[in-house]
């Protein structure tokens, strides 16, 4: 069975401003989550690299759509 990317989902969050319901599709939700998470392996990978360490993969935490010309892969 394959998911609906048009299905609708409510769902409730804390803003810091109390309780908000707020209506997403799933594949708003899954878009903004896959987003989210690059952000973060963005911030991971700043803080190996700080720490000296090494990822064998040039492209974490560098959203699929960055130019290849623009990572630094040397």
């Amino acid at each position: 069975q394959q998911a609906d990317p048009k299905k609708r989902i409510q769902v409730i969050d804390d803003l810091g401003q109390g309780k908000i319901e707020i209506e997403y599709t799933l594949g708003s939700l899954l878009a903004q989550a896959n987003s989210h998470t690059i952000h973060h392996y963005a911030i991971i990978s700043y803080i190996l690299d700080q720490l000296g360490i090494v990822i064998n993969d040039p492209t974490f935490g560098y959203n699929p759509t960055t130019p290849i010309s623009d990572l630094n892969l040397n």
